[in-house]
């Protein structure tokens, strides 16, 4: 049986870590970084791995995407194998923090299937 003291302290620890992630500064398309496509001329790619294994493909640009590059891009993200087209530089952010916030394991790889 712990102690009053050991059960404070346990909780002081828990509590602690659980504002360490609260706070924990949310990925935003501003942190991704572009190069150019490796198979689309004057189209750009950025890719993201999330700590929990998520991912975020976004690229635009180029001729058949659906995104100018410069203020619109296609998105393509882990967790549903889903493909979205021109979104905003804020619903690209919007898609990174939902995927920041599922839980680990519940990706799916590049053909839509999941693990």
């Amino acid at each position: 049986m712990m102690s009053g003291k050991v059960q404070h302290l346990n909780r002081i620890k828990i509590d602690h870590q659980e504002h360490i992630n609260m706070e924990k500064k949310k990925i935003t398309f501003e942190d991704l970084e572009f190069k150019p496509h490796g198979m689309m001329p004057r189209a750009v790619h950025a890719k993201m791995t999330f700590e929990n294994g998520h991912k975020i493909s976004v690229v635009g640009g180029g001729m058949g995407l659906h995104g100018d590059g410069l203020e619109t891009f296609e998105i393509w993200r882990s967790c549903d194998g889903d493909v979205q087209g021109y979104l905003t530089k804020e619903e690209v952010t919007e898609n990174m923090i939902e995927l920041q916030e599922l839980p680990v394991g519940s990706e799916h790889n590049e053909f839509g299937f999941q693990g």
